[in-house]
């Protein structure tokens, strides 16, 4: 996966410290402030923001890595705190944090806004690296799938990072309206019996084949979407006690009446 398609350029990082985002009086604050903890000007302070963003870690080196082993065995297994500390520079941080010793010396108001002021610009760059991505839904899907299992990885060892990486997960969801898209599909589904959980059958089915409930079927969900099976239609086998089946099918529906058992051969 190329990131360098997504990570925002320094010019339009600088771009998105506008009126639009922040208040004239912030960014007039915000210029004063650097200046007095040791940035030379305000644009060298937003260039050494970016700097921390994109280059404090060797991302082509750590990809370059992740690819290797990925084809020798087509599947990604690595130690992200291990590979973080390998590719990691940790000059950035240093220079941040002779900065951060001048901010503190000043009052505890500007230290307040001047705080506040990084960390909304912070979230403006994750948002506009997830706004390029918003309709490449592979790269969408597999930069989500990615911060999920590095999340579980990382916050075992560190927990408190774990709530970080739920944030970007949720602004992942949020830019592409998910749940929104989800309720479209949802209400156009061909789906008779249980339309509002049609994209969760075929992941339902393949738990059902490795539980050895059913056989193994690429047609799962089809198997709800008309209200009569045609006599020429191949019927699906249900091979655990009937309990189960009918539990399913009860969560299926909403813990409501029982639909759709005509569909199964028990």
């Amino acid at each position: 996966m190329d990131l360098s398609q997504i990570i925002p350029s320094c010019f339009d990082f600088k771009a998105l410290v506008n009126t639009h985002n922040f208040k004239q009086e912030e960014i007039d604050l915000q210029s004063k402030t650097v200046i007095k903890v040791g940035h030379p000007t305000f644009d060298h302070y937003l260039e050494f923001i970016y700097a921390v963003y994109t280059k404090k870690f060797d991302l082509k080196s750590f990809l370059q890595e992740m690819e290797e082993g990925f084809n020798e065995t087509q599947t990604l297994a690595f130690n992200a705190l291990l590979l973080q500390a390998k590719y990691y520079d940790d000059s950035f941080e240093k220079k941040h944090h002779e900065v951060q010793k001048q901010v503190k010396k000043l009052s505890s108001e500007i230290q307040e806004r001047t705080e506040n002021f990084e960390t909304k610009l912070t979230n403006l760059f994750f948002v506009s690296l997830i706004d390029k991505s918003k309709y490449d839904i592979p790269r969408i899907k597999f930069l989500k799938a990615f911060l999920i299992d590095t999340s579980k990885q990382v916050s075992f060892i560190i927990p408190e990072v774990k709530n970080q990486f739920q944030i970007i997960i949720d602004l992942i969801d949020g830019i592409t309206f998910r749940n929104t898209n989800q309720e479209i599909k949802n209400q156009i589904s061909p789906n008779y019996y249980f339309p509002d959980k049609a994209m969760l059958l075929n992941q339902l089915g393949e738990d059902l084949a490795e539980l050895k409930y059913i056989e193994t079927t690429n047609d799962f969900e089809k198997t709800f979407e008309s209200q009569k099976i045609q006599s020429s239609e191949e019927r699906l086998l249900w091979l655990a006690d009937l309990p189960k089946l009918l539990y399913l099918l009860y969560r299926l529906n909403n813990k409501d009446e029982f639909v759709g058992k005509d569909r199964l051969n028990v």
